[in-house]
């Protein structure tokens, strides 16, 4: 059965299933970082992407820092800077 674009579950770099892994603060992030690859500019994107996967320690590091620091980024390129 395949997965389509609009499922939460596909990701660019393969299937990727929302709450996997980790106790339930990980998972609570794991949902954060899913929305934001889905719904972020590019640069937050990419880094939720990265954040998911890899280790807990990363979806963390990304939900409570890295987040910012890519949207930043993204907001820099918005206005030309």
């Amino acid at each position: 059965m395949g997965r389509g674009a609009g499922n939460p579950g596909h990701f660019r770099s393969g299937v990727i299933r929302a709450g996997s892994g980790g106790g339930p603060r990980n998972s609570g992030e794991r949902r954060t970082a899913v929305t934001l690859l889905q719904s972020g500019k590019p640069n937050v994107a990419r880094a939720a992407e990265a954040a998911l996967l890899g280790t807990a320690a990363d979806v963390h590091q990304f939900v409570t820092t890295g987040r910012f620091e890519a949207k930043h980024h993204d907001d820099r390129e918005r206005v030309g800077n």
